[in-house]
């Protein structure tokens, strides 16, 4: 059962880390309002895929408080996206759900690193990690009026990191 929900989980979260990928891609023509219906699903799936794995872990250790904590970032990011607010707060929501994001990832890194046991989950959470960090340095640069491709490129990078952590949970038995 454990394993089933591991393997929903990384689908799901793969599923929604794309879609926000897709949001942030500036060369895709979609209207403002799509792409912040896009990144808001995106994370509400992640956000509903990274709770769903926490409840695979029976102990709380610093793996479920990571993943509890990078549902809790894509939460901020959906709240910032969905709550009718200036573009300024709305920003600063979404740069601090991808803080959480990071610290969280950071946090499961703890635990879950190992590349000889299971390099795909390990460096998939690194991925995921850096991605999120990435797009809350150009959030910020963005607050100040600076024009960058950051979120985009960390979109990307945490799309690779999530899909690497599903193919964890599907080419092997994750140590189970």
């Amino acid at each position: 059962m454990s394993q089933d929900k591991e393997r929903v989980g990384s689908w799901v979260l793969a599923m929604g880390v794309i879609l926000e990928a897709i949001s942030e891609t500036e060369k895709i023509n979609l209207g403002e309002s799509t792409r912040s219906r896009l990144l808001a699903y995106g994370n509400s799936l992640a956000a509903t895929a990274n709770a769903l794995l926490a409840d695979t872990i029976d102990e709380l250790d610093f793996e479920k408080l990571g993943l509890k904590t990078l549902s809790a970032g894509n939460l901020a990011v959906v709240y910032g996206n969905m709550v009718p607010t200036s573009d300024e707060a709305t920003d600063r929501l979404v740069v601090k759900g991808n803080l959480k994001q990071a610290l969280g990832g950071s946090l499961a890194l703890t635990e879950v690193f190992n590349p000889k046991e299971d390099i795909l989950l390990s460096y998939g959470v690194t991925f995921i990690t850096i991605g999120a960090s990435i797009i809350a340095i150009g959030g910020g640069k963005e607050l100040r009026d600076i024009e960058n491709r950051l979120p985009e490129i960390g979109a990307w990078v945490k799309a690779l990191g999530a899909i690497m952590v599903m193919f964890s949970f599907f080419l092997n038995d994750n140590g189970k």
